[in-house]
């Protein structure tokens, strides 16, 4: 395989894992393929042969390597290093990260599986938190806006501090829209296309509004509060949430 292929397909995941007290594992992404090229000795597979594990070893993630499998795992920034913290360190509260190295299009016909090597007499329990993924963009919506109106038409606008675009009859930018009369919108509430609302935050906006089509012109001033009722996490998906009986412990 050329190099350019494997760049071309090859995706990055960090792992992170920790040891306190008790141990916590948090695994964030992953994959396969068809063809071992790492299936020689490396930090990847820990033992000898790929599949035996080392009882001198320390808390260490390893992957479950299978014939015909293109996968490498090792710590962060050093690619000769095991996924492991080390059993002189294993009573120090230790925090590592490892790169998983594997072919995008190998997750979905192979999934992912890995080994966890733990010392006797160390852990009283191990969390794992699998990858999770976003199905669509979360965010923060307007925060705060002002609102200048003449007869019912939005004359000025500010959105977060910055000008907005009038158009429409409404003041739009980035984290969304402002009507005339204070309403909000939000750019990442997708319920409208009947998906999740991933909208966070409290819009308030000032409205100020004149009427001159009867002597003498009046002016109002008015503070509209909007609560966005999504959440960041309705965005969020894993395969696992799908999996009777997860989170395990």
């Amino acid at each position: 395989m050329s190099i350019q292929r494997l760049a071309a397909l090859t995706r990055f995941a960090i792992i992170s894992v920790s040891i306190f007290a008790a141990v916590n594992l948090m695994g964030l992404t992953g994959c396969k393929s068809d063809s071992n090229y790492f299936s020689a000795n490396n930090a990847s597979i820990g033992g000898a042969d790929g599949s035996t594990a080392d009882a001198t070893a320390g808390f260490r993630l390893r992957l479950k390597t299978k014939t015909g499998v293109d996968a490498f795992l090792h710590k962060f920034g050093n690619i000769n290093t095991a996924c492991e913290v080390p059993l002189a360190n294993i009573n120090t509260p230790t925090a590592i990260q490892c790169m998983l190295n594997m072919m995008e299009y190998d997750l979905w016909f192979y999934g992912f599986e890995t080994e966890l090597g733990v010392p006797a007499s160390i852990c009283k329990y191990v969390t794992d938190s699998p990858m999770r993924f976003y199905t669509a963009l979360p965010g923060i919506g307007i925060q705060s806006a002002t609102i200048s109106t003449l007869n019912g038409n939005i004359t000025a606008c500010t959105i977060d501090g910055q000008a907005g675009v009038i158009a429409g009859g409404s003041c739009s930018g980035p984290e969304g829209t402002v009507s005339a009369g204070g309403g909000v919108t939000c750019t990442y509430d997708y319920t409208s296309s009947k998906g999740p609302n991933c909208c966070q935050g409290t819009a308030i906006v000032g409205v100020t509004a004149t009427v001159n089509t009867v002597a003498p012109s009046t002016t109002t001033v008015s503070s509209v509060t909007t609560q966005f009722t999504g959440s960041l996490l309705n965005c969020m998906n894993s395969a696992h949430d799908y999996v009777e009986k997860w989170p395990l412990i």
